[in-house]
């Protein structure tokens, strides 16, 4: 994972808001929630796809922290994969991806306070190996003052993990 000019590691700002998020789905009830990484280890995209794949996941959701290079860009972008022209399950399986995440960035920038976030497609490699839709979040931006100091601010990441576990939940419904 990337780390920020002043030393804010990816990995750890993900696992902190990962386990947040998760609390706060479980705690709502009605999901099955399986974290694939709950502590500071390296998992493949195997292993992960391979646990999505067993738990016949309804939804993979993958946090990560972007890098802009100077321009300013929605505080959270989702990104859900490119929809192949072949149809079939394939296409079926992206549509689905494209709506559900098309949800979780309605419910994401809803209210006064709410960040700016922006759906995008993208060739995401896991979701072509995937039974079931992909998104892919960046919930900040490392490479900046600014973007590493929302990312290290608990007020801000209790927020966003809320936001968050409220979207999944729509994106799911």
């Amino acid at each position: 994972g990337a780390t920020g000019e002043g030393g804010l590691e990816e990995k750890k700002v993900v696992l902190s808001l990962t386990q947040k998020v998760g609390e706060r789905l479980r705690a709502h009830g009605g999901l099955t929630v399986l974290m694939t990484r709950t502590e500071d280890r390296a998992f493949s995209a195997g292993e992960r796809v391979a646990v999505a794949n067993k738990a016949r996941a309804g939804l993979v959701v993958s946090l990560h922290t972007g890098a802009t290079p100077g321009k300013r860009m929605p505080e959270l972008q989702v990104f859900h994969g490119v929809m192949p022209e072949s149809g079939g399950d394939e296409a079926a399986l992206a549509d689905r991806a494209q709506h559900m995440g098309a949800t979780l960035v309605q419910a994401l920038s809803a209210g006064d306070d709410a960040p700016s976030a922006a759906l995008y497609v993208a060739p995401l490699r896991l979701q072509t190996i995937l039974a079931m839709p992909y998104l892919l979040i960046e919930v900040g931006i490392l490479n900046t003052q600014e973007g590493e100091a929302l990312l290290q601010d608990e007020a801000h990441m209790n927020q966003l993990a809320d936001r968050l576990a409220n979207a999944i939940i729509a994106a799911a419904s």
